[in-house]
């Protein structure tokens, strides 16, 4: 097999084709053998104040993209969760990192692909719902879609659409979402409408191998009490086969 001509190199007078000026650019010359012709291209088509204009427009339109995003991801998670770094966030990532130091290991977690939920238990004031909103958003850049509620918010909204003969459509909408963050799971005793339809939604979620995050503050034994009977031993059954489970502990 014959060896390929070699890109020549050359300086050449070019016509910018955003200004019309003329200027000194490189210009690249492939001897196209096998076509019969030979292809002169420029390495930059464009004058250096054109060039620098095109990354000004470059940088802003990105900067708009982050902007955007940033805008997208305050409707997901509440500022208390943001970092600093993000919309008006109130989260310092430096010191959730001394009080959370399996942080990384959490969103190493998420930078995986995952047929499995997440559940973090331990005593409030552990920051646990401020670390799960860090794995959340390293999902949510992948690309997933999130759904987060908190248990009053989601009591409300259920019994909602209970009253409106809505709750299969309320139901359904839960089911979409790849990811699917409760936060404080047990913290209020909920109507039995209520409990059926969160223990349809992780019962379905599991068999569908959709994420489910979760977090609460009380031990297996304790969170089935927060439920009826008939609800409380299966459903945390069912968290501990769906979910990977990390223990908050004091100085741990």
């Amino acid at each position: 097999m014959s060896e390929p001509n070699p890109v020549i190199e050359t300086i050449a007078e070019l016509e910018c084709p955003w200004c019309r000026r003329r200027f000194e650019g490189k210009l690249l010359r492939f001897d196209m053998a096998f076509m019969g012709r030979t292809v002169n291209l420029s390495a930059d088509p464009l004058c250096p104040a054109c060039r620098r204009l095109a990354e000004q427009q470059r940088a802003a339109e990105e900067e708009a993209r982050r902007q955007q995003r940033e805008a997208e991801w305050a409707h997901v998670c509440p500022v208390k969760y943001r970092l600093t770094t993000e919309a008006d966030g109130e989260t310092d990532l430096d010191h959730l990192r001394l009080r959370v130091p399996i942080l990384g290991d959490l969103i190493e977690w998420a930078n995986t692909d995952r047929k499995r939920g997440l559940l973090l238990r331990g005593e409030t004031g552990m920051c646990k719902t401020r670390a799960m909103f860090r794995v959340v958003r390293r999902l949510w850049e992948r690309g997933m879609s999130c759904q987060v509620w908190t248990a009053s918010r989601f009591e409300a909204e259920c019994q909602a659409a209970r009253d409106n003969h809505q709750l299969g459509s309320f139901l359904e909408r839960q089911l979409r979402p790849r990811v699917w963050f409760f936060d404080d799971v047990g913290k209020m005793r909920w109507l039995p409408t209520t409990e059926g339809v969160f223990f349809d939604i992780v019962e379905t979620r599991m068999r569908d191998q959709k994420i489910i995050l979760v977090t609460t503050n009380d031990p297996g034994p304790v969170l089935e009490k927060r439920f009826s009977d008939n609800v409380g031993p299966p459903l945390v059954r069912r968290l501990r086969d769906h979910c990977d489970c990390y223990v908050f502990e004091q100085g741990k």
